[in-house]
């Protein structure tokens, strides 16, 4: 021990060198030039061992998302226990956490945060103070294990390859794992994949074979349930190509192809029609079928068609292309059949617009009195758009139509007109007692009694039909009126002016 006198007015004193776990007895008094004190009481003091030896090789495991393990080596023989420290990454300071028995190697952290990064160290306890700490090491928790990832779809993306598609769950998500089956049943690992970017081409697969797949979510939290299982099938070889494309039915407006279908696993066929410098499609038809019907064609038109088969694995290569030209198809109906020219008499004229299409050789115009059955009255020359007809009797009802003729056939009739010769009760009177003027009229007309004591009652105005077409009824003494016809159309009719000695028609004509 080494030791040496206290200062002046000293009131503390520090031994030094002393021996570990030794017993040392201690006293004090004062001196000055006239001596010594009395000593104070004595005191006895035991020195302290060391501080046991710090742990080692601290550890975590067995991690969950709320629990973890720690271990360590015990390398002190006198410790009487162990303090563990901790904090989380946002604290910073370590701080106690737990006392331990001696000789502790191990601890379980519980009711930690999910998904929570740690740190800790551990320090051991003996009568001569606590040890250093450890090594200090950094621990996370877990978090939960991923939902199921959704949306999953399998797509064939030919022969050899199916493209698989999903939607990550939400949270963390580590790593996918891809599994296939043949049966649906058994499943094999066929890809583990980062979770981007959601797609995978799985590929060296068998062409025209059945594929089920199923997907797991993975992060350090566990595993998610499987996902749906989706399934397709690889592309097999494309069908093979039809022959002999050929037309058995051939018409001025239509035809019908005819191919002999040589495939046993096509999906459906493929009509194609050049158009617009290519080749377009028309028609899609279905499987083992060897023919189609097409309309709509104009005649004395060259046509090019040829066929090919498809699967889902593709196309066929192309039938023969098929050339073929239209015949002369017949003529269109004569449009816009009129009568022209009735003043209401014995003969009338009859006018239409010659078809524009085809070849037009000869018209025929037929007649039916009153619903009989019609008979052809005229033979003309295709280019005449108009001829009269004669004979007409007065009083009776006549039906007109037009058909066009060339050497293919008949045209569709065109239009039914109807004209009925003036009936006998709505004939005009010679002694008439009413003016009308101007007659023709164009769009008024003036009635007036030819006696200034006879008064207008009511003026009509009838087609030559006996249909009438116009009213007017005084609503007092009237001896001319002036009556606006402009809404009729151009014709002859019949006016009947009724007045106070009777009534009296006259014929109109409207321009």
């Amino acid at each position: 021990m080494r030791s040496s006198a206290p200062a002046v007015n000293a009131t503390q004193f520090t031994a030094t060198g002393l021996s570990l776990e030794t017993k040392y007895f201690f006293r004090l008094r004062a001196v000055n030039d006239g001596g010594g004190s009395a000593y104070s009481n004595v005191v006895e003091v035991t020195t302290l061992p060391l501080a046991p030896r710090a742990p080692t090789n601290l550890r975590a495991s067995d991690t969950t998302q709320t629990t973890l393990r720690l271990t360590w080596v015990d390398n002190a023989t006198d410790d009487t226990g162990y303090e563990v420290l901790g904090a989380d990454t946002t604290t910073g300071t370590l701080r106690k956490i737990a006392d331990l028995p001696a000789n502790s190697t191990t601890y379980v952290a519980a009711t930690l945060l999910v998904d929570k990064l740690y740190r800790f160290a551990v320090r051991a306890v003996g009568p001569g103070g606590p040890s250093a700490n450890s090594n200090e090491i950094q621990a996370q928790t877990l978090p939960f294990a991923p939902a199921v990832p959704t949306l999953v779809q399998a797509q064939a993306v030919n022969q050899t390859t199916l493209l698989v598609r999903w939607r990550n769950p939400g949270g963390p998500v580590s790593q996918i794992r891809v599994e296939q089956s043949l049966d649906g049943k058994t499943f094999a690992l066929a890809r583990a994949l980062p979770p981007s970017p959601q797609v995978t081409n799985v590929e060296n697969l068998k062409p025209n074979t059945i594929y089920f797949y199923r997907l797991q979510a993975v992060n350090r939290g566990g595993v998610s349930p499987y996902s749906v299982i989706v399934t397709d099938t690889t592309f097999g070889t494309p069908p093979t190509a039809p022959t002999a494309l050929r037309t058995d039915v051939l018409q001025a407006r239509s035809l019908r192809l005819r191919w002999t279908d040589n495939a046993t696993d096509e999906a459906g066929f493929e009509v194609e029609q050049f158009r617009n410098n290519r080749f377009e499609r028309i028609s899609t038809v279905s499987a083992n079928t060897d023919s189609l019907a097409v309309a709509g064609l104009t005649d004395q038109t060259e046509y090019r068609f040829r066929v090919r088969a498809r699967n889902r694995s593709g196309f066929s290569d192309y039938t023969n292309e098929l050339r073929v030209t239209t015949p002369l198809g017949a003529p269109e109906a004569p449009l816009n059949l009129t009568v022209a020219n009735d003043r209401g008499g014995p003969q009338i004229t009859l006018k239409w617009t010659v078809p524009l299409k085809r070849v037009t050789d000869s018209l025929e115009v037929e007649r039916s009195i009153d619903g009989q059955p019609y008979q052809v009255i005229q033979r003309l020359p295709g280019a005449l758009d108009s001829t009269v007809v004669s004979g007409l009797v007065l009083g009776e009802r006549y039906l007109f139509r037009v058909r066009a003729r060339n050497r293919t056939g008949y045209s569709p009739y065109s239009n039914v007109v109807e004209r009925r010769s003036l009936p006998t009760a709505l004939e005009p009177q010679a002694n008439s007692r009413v003016r009308i003027q101007p007659n023709p009229v164009d769009t008024d007309v003036l009635v007036e009694t030819e006696d200034e004591k006879n008064r207008l009652r009511t003026v009509e105005v009838f087609n030559t039909l006996g249909n009438r077409v116009f009213r007017w009824e005084a609503n007092g003494p009237e001896r001319s009126r002036t009556l606006s016809l402009g809404d009729l159309p151009a014709g002859v009719y019949i006016l009947s002016a009724e007045t106070d000695h009777g009534t009296t028609r006259q014929k109109l004509l409207k321009r």
